[in-house]
């Protein structure tokens, strides 16, 4: 009768206990919960964030800038809009006070969009 060699042994041991851990890991990434709360944000890669839009802007809109606005549609729109531009607004909704909604509506009246 032979003896079973140990080191071959230990070896498709081993090889067998990685190879579950690396499955069990795999399971465990494929159950990572998809964030479907709306942010709308720029930097983040969620299903309901504007990452992908940002970066494809350039392709809708060619030999056009493209700028990020962060302050107030009433600052911006008075003080520094361009005579001619397109604005886009990515949120679920567009809380503007009287004065950017006025803003937004002359800006608009003169041709812009």
């Amino acid at each position: 009768m032979k003896r079973p060699d140990t080191r071959r042994s230990l070896i498709i041991g081993i090889g067998a206990i990685l190879g579950l851990v690396l499955i069990g890991g795999l399971i465990q990434m494929g159950r990572r919960q998809v964030d479907w709360r709306p942010t709308f944000t720029e930097t983040q890669n969620k299903p309901y964030a504007a990452s992908l839009l940002r970066e494809r802007l350039g392709d809708l809109f060619p030999g056009q800038p493209v700028e990020t606005v962060k302050e107030p549609a009433f600052e911006h729109l008075i003080f520094k809009a361009p005579q001619e531009a397109a604005y886009l607004f990515f949120n679920d909704e567009l809380p503007l006070d009287d004065e950017s909604r006025n803003a937004l509506l002359d800006f608009v009246a003169a041709g812009n969009h």
